[in-house]
């Protein structure tokens, strides 16, 4: 965002002038008809001469028309070029506006920190020119000192990088992980356990088991990569990629898996390392609802009717539901604490209906 704004920054005009511009306008409209220049004596005779539309027929089109819509006019065929300003807006008062009450808002960090995620992921090539863009002149020697700020002292150096850049460039696109925020929530609960032990509150960190049982179902692949002293969503995922001193190369591993699916975002403050953040991923997870629900859905997908769909912990029945929709089928969802029902109506009248339980 920074950077775009010095963009728009740097390519706005500089400050307007329009008096030169008012002059040669009045000196326009004085000229019409006779063909003289201005004089003193014409001047103070009319202070404020008006420009007819025909003595702009001179002008070239895109001129013409942009003072006509710039400049009142006096009258159906002139206008007033004491008036020209192109640019009405600066006059106008700027409201004041409300200062958010939260300065930070997890939700939207955690969309940010995916949305970089889904960047590698997605389109590893694009996301490794950008990255080189970004970083290529921050090495000096084992130094590193990244855009988003501080000095780092690397054991890989700059090498660590272009290993980065050739990985991204030959990997094969990977499935966009979609934010849950159950899983943020798992991922928030270990950040400030990690942080308070950090300042003596509490040793012990509970399992990725305990906190995704606590807020629903899981299945298939899951786990969790742990960064400190970096908070901005682009840096979080740089530097678990980058992965400096770690032969294994374990977050990055698990940051490309094409196996996972759902993510979660946790962040907290750290007394000695500034911040420490956390990613939770896992392949599928069922987020628990509070009682029985029926939804019904045809065309795009609700937000009410996709609760549903995060709440069946199979994914193949979420499968036969969304694929129904895809075809323009209308798709019932009978949800309970122990099982759902999907039925899905054909465009023929009939119905099928499939039917799943669980403990």
């Amino acid at each position: 965002m920074s950077r775009g704004l010095k963009a728009a920054a740097a390519g706005s005009p500089s400050i307007s002038l329009p008096g030169p511009v008012v002059e040669a306008l009045q000196e326009l409209g004085e000229a019409h008809g006779d063909g003289r220049r201005k004089s003193l004596i014409r001047r103070l005779s009319n202070p404020s001469p008006q420009l007819p539309f025909a003595a702009m027929e001179r002008m070239p089109p895109d001129q013409a028309a942009f003072v006509r819509e710039v400049t009142p006019s006096s009258g159906s065929d002139s206008v007033q070029p004491d008036r020209f300003d192109p640019f009405p807006a600066d006059k106008l008062d700027i409201p004041d506006r409300v200062l958010p009450k939260v300065g930070f808002d997890p939700r939207a960090h955690a969309f940010a920190v995916v949305e970089a995620v889904n960047r590698a992921r997605t389109n590893p090539p694009e996301y490794a020119d950008a990255l080189a863009a970004s970083l290529s002149d921050c090495y000096s020697g084992q130094t590193f000192s990244p855009p988003w700020g501080g000095r780092l002292k690397t054991e890989e150096g700059e090498a660590n990088l272009l290993e980065l850049l050739h990985q991204l460039r030959a990997m094969a696109p990977r499935p966009a992980l979609r934010l849950l925020h159950p899983l943020s929530e798992a991922a928030q609960q270990l950040a400030e356990e990690v942080a308070a032990s950090a300042e003596g509150r509490g040793k012990h960190n509970t399992s990725l088991e305990e906190r995704l049982k606590a807020r629903g179902k899981w299945a298939g692949a899951g786990g969790e990569a742990v960064v400190y002293s970096v908070r901005q969503p682009d840096a979080v995922v740089a530097m678990l990629l980058l992965g400096d001193g770690d032969s294994t190369r374990r977050n990055r591993t698990f940051l490309l898996r094409d196996d996972l699916k759902v993510a979660g975002v946790g962040l907290a403050d750290h007394a000695k390392l500034d911040s420490v953040g956390v990613l939770t991923l896992v392949s599928m997870f069922a987020i628990n609802l509070p009682g029985a629900v029926t939804v019904e859905c045809q065309g795009d997908i609700t937000p009410e009717f996709q609760n549903v769909i995060d709440a069946i912990p199979s994914e193949q029945a979420r499968d036969i539901a969304t694929e129904a929709l895809v075809k323009g089928k209308k798709v019932m969802l009978e949800y309970e604490l122990t099982g759902v029902s999907i039925t899905v109506s054909e465009r023929d009248g009939s119905k099928h209906v499939s039917r799943l339980k669980w403990g």
